[in-house]
């Protein structure tokens, strides 16, 4: 997803679960004045917005085409691709029930069904971890929410103006506020439910999930390394988008 904030040419480039929500909102109320309604823009969530917006702009390449955003200050948020991970299973398969409500659709029975008859529809973290490659290959949303952040982002962060990991958001705020001209504060569009530990998984999800996420490690190994998870008995931390 890219946002763009035109009157102040600044641009937001965006891999779910990574405060997606959040800033999409806030800059749409910065251009409306007010609270964000559905009913402003034509009964469409946040994400849907900016999906229209980018298609009628052709920004909607992924990775991003940053080539055309030459004339804006650039920016994303980037998180620890563990937690990132556990976070998307918390959100979108516990909260959001998304596994079960696709696969109760008669079209998704027909076609996947017989072949896949053991598949759980709630899985537990463990499962859906073992499993992870299947529930991407089945489940679109949850193929999108989990896709590496390297696929949103890119291979070379410097060519964005600032990255802002999620810990550091109040630098963002404070960015953010001194280029727009007003004081700013980032709604928590989402918070999930659930907690979830890397700990507490399987050790054959655990394997699945330091392979999976070694390519954004790679990528952002200035901000985050594998070790300050692995192994550890650390929260994850409250679900953002």
């Amino acid at each position: 997803m890219i946002a763009l904030l035109e009157a102040h040419q600044i641009a937001f480039v965006a891999s779910p679960k990574c405060m997606t929500t959040s800033i999409g909102r806030m800059f749409l109320e910065i251009e409306t004045q007010k609270p964000f309604d559905r009913k402003d823009h034509g009964g469409h969530y946040v994400h849907r917005v900016y999906k229209i917006r980018a298609k009628a702009l052709r920004l909607g390449a992924v990775p991003a085409p940053l080539e055309k955003l030459k004339d804006y200050w650039t920016f994303t948020v980037v998180r620890d691709p563990i937690k990132r991970l556990l976070s998307a299973y918390a959100n979108r398969v516990v909260d959001q029930n998304e596994v079960g409500k696709v696969m109760a659709r008669p079209a998704w029975q027909a076609e996947h069904g017989e072949t896949q008859p053991d598949l759980e529809p709630r899985p537990d973290p463990s499962e859906f971890f073992e499993n992870l490659a299947l529930y991407r290959d089945l489940i679109p949303s949850i193929r999108h929410h989990t896709n590496p952040m390297r696929d949103y982002l890119g291979s070379d962060l410097s060519a964005y103006d600032a990255v802002f990991p999620v810990e550091n958001i109040t630098d963002l705020e404070q960015t953010l506020s001194e280029r727009i001209g007003s004081p700013l504060k980032l709604p928590n569009a989402q918070r999930s439910k659930s907690k979830l530990k890397f700990a507490d998984l399987s050790p054959a999800a655990q394997n699945v999930i330091r392979e999976f996420t070694r390519s954004d490690y790679e990528l952002l190994s200035d901000w985050y390394r594998p070790e300050d998870v692995l192994g550890s008995v650390t929260a994850l931390q409250e679900s953002k988008a």
